[in-house]
């Protein structure tokens, strides 16, 4: 007898619909894959078939074969269990047929008929939803990362029998229904959940440090620090996810479905934090950009809608600060896996500190700075060199001359420059100034006479690069957001022009 039932497969970390195709028929008992199965999935042969046998299941004495389709697609991963032994129960008459065309299944099958978490489920319904899939029969362990999808039923089952039960309509299941459910945040994915305790206004001194990171977050702006150690860079950059504006839904739910994808999704419903990745210095380029057999993510594609945070840049390997020149550029990264290149998104923000030699003392700056090409210096729309914290900045009772910043107060403006740029962009399909192309210029980066003679003659002298002219242009914009302003002012631009000095500087001190 043939069967069908619907599962998925993953390109990375993108779910794909795969039919499991199985037709049991009279000959030597065996049970065979077929259609590019990889080694998790053949083995599974075993695993499903002891897990029916000890679920109370008795199959006849047949040929099993099952087909993964489209064939042309190499299947990886335990997820696939599940629907292969629904698949055989169905082609065995053992369950009800009425139901199958309406579902969708996920999980793997431990020996006794457990059902046990996988990841890239939420990315799996959402594929399912999107192919006309009505419910959903996922490992219970995984249900939480679902309860916010609408116009799709999930179901949450943790063995094989009670979701054979459910099937015959003689149990019941544990279960998420679409609209009006409570939202949960989920918590802060996998490294780094401590850079949401930490507050500006744990910094002291560097007003123009923290005003410059303000302006990073608000527009999406790739920062540079350099200064001396201790001076503050890490403790700036470690607390920029925490003012960047609060994610839309749709932001929200594909950034938890890069996570669940990627096995890293820790707490329940969508993830409501923008990333923060600081990978170290020794990472290897696979392990930065993605890649692979099976073309996992990156930290760059981890990283998305988020901060990466290079500490010590010149201290990367050369090839992978070259190589990230293209994603910072286009917004995403080129991956290819063992038979297939994949797209993976890459919109970060990127922050990078620098000491201003080897040593810390600034005596031989060129030479160590030389490791940053002037192309990838060009990538950046700010650049911030810290001096030392004074003492009355440092003391308990502090002089009261600093403005006092602090996390809510920034997190609070850069949400309001982000209403304006969503108005702004609301026919573009853009979401920030950092992403305004270079045909859009003209129409979003309107200036006033005194502005525009201010930038022309910083340009002229400086010779500046079209794309630098263009970073100054967008960086302003957001000033101008931060200041409520519709037009680019003459004070918007001379911030936004000594923040381009600060890049400049230092490509300068980099060039050979």
């Amino acid at each position: 007898m043939f069967s069908c039932v619907s599962g998925c497969a993953f390109a990375g970390i993108y779910a794909q619909i795969v039919r499991v195709e199985t037709d049991a028929a009279f000959g030597i008992p065996s049970i065979e894959v077929v259609g590019v199965p990889g080694s998790e999935v053949r083995e599974s042969r075993e695993r499903v078939r002891i897990a029916i046998r000890n679920t109370g299941y008795t199959l006849r004495q047949q040929k099993i074969l099952i087909n993964l389709s489209p064939a042309g697609v190499r299947k990886d991963g335990t997820a696939l269990d599940l629907p292969i032994a629904i698949g055989i129960l169905l082609a065995n008459e053992l369950i009800r047929p009425d139901r199958i065309p309406y579902l969708f299944f996920m999980g793997e099958l431990s020996l006794n008929g457990d059902i046990l978490p996988v990841r890239g489920v939420l990315p799996g319904v959402c594929a399912a939803r999107e192919s006309g899939k009505a419910a959903c029969i996922v490992p219970v362990a995984n249900l939480a990362e679902c309860e916010e999808l609408t116009d799709v039923q999930v179901f949450g089952a943790s063995s094989l029998r009670e979701c054979c039960e459910f099937i015959n309509g003689r149990g019941t299941l544990t279960g998420v229904s679409s609209g009006g459910r409570k939202q949960k945040t989920s918590a802060f994915p996998d490294a780094y959940p401590d850079v949401l305790s930490e507050d500006f206004s744990d910094v002291r001194g560097q007003e123009k440090a923290k005003r410059a990171a303000l302006v990073a977050a608000s527009g999406m702006h790739n920062i540079a620090f350099i200064g001396p150690p201790g001076s503050g860079k890490t403790m700036i950059a470690r607390r920029l996810s925490g003012i960047l504006p609060s994610l839309t839904y749709a932001e929200s739910l594909e950034l938890t479905k890069i996570y669940s994808a990627a096995g890293l999704l820790s707490g329940s419903g969508l993830m409501k934090q923008r990333p923060f990745r600081s990978p170290g210095t020794r990472i290897t380029l696979p392990a930065m950009l993605g890649g692979g057999a099976d073309a996992r993510p990156g930290e760059v594609t981890l990283a998305d809608q988020g901060v990466l945070f290079l500490d010590e840049m010149p201290e990367f390997d050369l090839r992978i600060l070259e190589a990230l020149r293209a994603p910072l550029q286009d917004g995403f990264v080129r991956v290819t896996g063992l038979k297939s290149a994949y797209t993976f998104p890459a919109r970060v923000l990127l922050a990078a500190s620098m000491n201003p030699d080897k040593t810390g003392e600034g005596e031989n700056p060129k030479k160590y700075l030389t490791r940053i090409s002037r192309p990838l210096w060009d990538r950046f729309d700010i650049g911030v060199c810290l001096n030392a914290v004074e003492y009355d900045s440092l003391s308990m009772n502090p002089t009261g001359q600093e403005e006092v910043y602090t996390t809510a107060g920034m997190q609070q403006a850069a949400e309001e420059a982000r209403l304006r740029q969503l108005q702004r962009f609301r026919d573009s399909g853009l979401k920030f100034n950092s992403q305004i192309g270079p045909g859009q210029i003209q129409r979003f980066c309107r200036t006033d006479a005194e502005g525009e003679k201010l930038l022309a003659a910083f340009c002229r002298k400086n010779s500046i690069s079209v794309r630098g002219y263009h970073r100054i242009l967008k960086t302003a914009r957001t000033i101008a957001d931060l200041a409520g302003s519709s037009i680019i002012r003459e004070e918007h631009l001379l911030e936004a022009v000594s923040y381009r000095s600060g890049i400049e500087d230092l490509g300068n001190k980099g060039e050979t």
